[in-house]
């Protein structure tokens, strides 16, 4: 009996050594899991960074496209999608010109005139105004297959 025992006592200790050491492995692979989740949330945010960073040059390029003769800018924020932009016009009418060249550009969408306003600038009438655009969003894939068009 006693010889069992012993031999029982000594298995129970295998076994906890190898649970101690299976608990240590688990510990191990959840830190290498969060590992891992950090290094994939750091890959997304590079490729993020990657896909918009010609970003600021397609918006330039494309409001310049869009501009009508006898309209400036004299301001353009972006936060976010969201782009404002502060300008003076002729008239009326080039505003009105800018917003629907706007909503019907590649890259923009949803033109909002905020306020337009008359002022005189050295004797001469001119149309203030701000207006809100949004800029569409643009898949990772469709970005590049773009720019190839474009190239060829």
């Amino acid at each position: 009996m006693d010889a069992k025992k012993e031999s029982q006592l000594e298995r129970n200790g295998r076994l906890e050594k190898a649970i101690i050491s299976l608990d240590k492995e688990i510990a191990d692979i959840k830190n290498l899991k969060d590992q891992i989740n950090s290094v994939l949330e750091r890959k997304q945010i590079v490729e993020n960074l990657q896909t918009n960073r010609s970003q600021s040059v397609v918006i330039l390029d494309e409001l310049t496209r869009q501009l009508p003769e006898g309209l400036y800018l004299k301001s353009i924020k972006q936060v976010g999608n969201l782009i404002t932009l502060e300008g003076v016009a002729d008239t009326n009418a080039r505003v009105a010109t800018l917003v629907r060249n706007l909503s019907v550009s590649n890259w923009m969408e949803s033109p909002i005139l905020v306020e337009i306003k008359s002022i005189t600038v050295n004797n001469i009438k001119q149309n203030e105004f701000m207006l809100n655009v949004s800029l569409k969003s643009q898949k990772a894939e469709e970005a590049p297959n773009k720019k190839k068009m474009g190239a060829n």
